[in-house]
């Protein structure tokens, strides 16, 4: 899988060559096996690829031939990775009033430490697991407080279109959005080789798997020319953006 940050996104890396012009393609293991398809490659790199697993497939083309998009379910609350101790957890940070979430009890600064019997240690790790649960789906959740342990039975509604939006503009020409676990440019201003839509993946290099990182990267950049590595098309890209 790749890995962003310190967790995993949804993709398996390869070797298999991947040319422009391909993506959409089949990745087949040693047994003659379909086990993903094949989507981007990387630019600085010899002989990297990137491929969705056909599991996230058969998963998402039912609900798209029958709704014509893919729906994502809501849980009705919001989370941050927090340091406890050594170790780092998502913690509620809002609950939605009237929704499933508060009906069942839970509170800001519970732990979610398990969801449909998974364990939990990060936010981007919940937010995957959600991915298997169309709205509608029932999913036990496992919570941690100072008293103890709670489990519940949340109810999954539709997510809004404009959950999780967050956005940053930068004195680079670019702003970025953070939606469903993605940033993406939406707007590239003065910005030669970036578009609208790009996804954005590294910064110096350096993977980001936030909106909240990627702005303190650039703080701490301190107006100097930087890399950004982005997803177009198939292909990783990089760009180097001057203040």
């Amino acid at each position: 899988m790749m890995n962003i940050g310190n967790n995993y996104s949804v993709f398996i890396q390869t070797d298999a060559l991947i040319n422009p012009g391909n993506s959409g393609g089949p990745l087949i293991n040693i047994n003659g096996e379909v086990i993903g398809i094949n989507t981007a490659i990387h630019r600085q790199a010899q002989g990297i690829g990137f491929s969705i697993p056909a599991d996230t497939i058969k998963r998402v083309l039912p609900e798209i031939a029958k709704n014509g998009k893919l729906r994502r379910g809501h849980v009705g609350f919001t989370v941050k990775d927090t340091a406890k101790g050594d170790d780092v957890v998502p913690v509620i940070e809002s609950v939605e009033k009237n929704s499933n979430a508060a009906e069942i009890g839970l509170k800001t600064g519970d732990e979610v430490i398990e969801l449909g019997g998974v364990p939990i240690n990060s936010e981007e790790v919940m937010y995957h697991i959600l991915r298997s649960y169309p709205p509608g789906s029932a999913v036990e959740i496992g919570i941690r407080r100072p008293d103890g342990t709670f489990k519940g039975r949340l109810v999954l509604t539709e997510r809004p279109s404009d959950f999780g939006l967050k956005y940053l503009d930068t004195k680079y020409g670019i702003a970025v959005i953070e939606k469903d676990g993605y940033l993406t440019v939406a707007k590239s201003g003065n910005a030669k080789y970036i578009r609208e839509g790009d996804i954005v993946i590294a910064f110096n290099n350096t993977e980001m798997d936030s909106l909240d990182q990627l702005s303190q990267m650039i703080e701490d950049n301190q107006d100097k020319a930087f890399l950004l590595t982005v997803y177009r098309d198939g292909r990783l890209l990089q760009v180097k953006l001057n203040p």
